[in-house]
């Protein structure tokens, strides 16, 4: 991209995917804890890319604690999970 919205719109591209944040290739800091539940009833994106995802989070060294489920027959949005959410919270401060 040679013009400057060109080089804006790459950007913001870059900006919507994950992987670019966690991988050591790219000299990033990752946070050490992570909490992740996905919808299995998720209608904006396929089982592969979560779990490209889960593999991305569990081969990252930094992470220390990984506490990542798919959510049966749930959709990705909501807070079916949020007591279980803040027992490990609670676990882990």
């Amino acid at each position: 991209m040679k013009t400057e919205a060109g080089k804006n719109l790459a950007f913001q591209i870059k900006l919507t995917s994950p992987f670019d944040y966690l991988t050591f290739e790219n000299n990033v800091n990752t946070a050490p804890y992570w909490y992740v539940r996905w919808g299995m009833k998720d209608r904006d994106s396929s089982f592969a890319l979560e779990t490209v995802f889960y593999h991305e989070l569990l081969n990252n060294k930094n992470i220390k604690n990984l506490n990542f489920g798919f959510a049966w027959l749930k959709p990705h949005a909501g807070n079916y999970d949020a007591v279980e959410a803040f027992k490990w919270l609670d676990e882990i401060l």
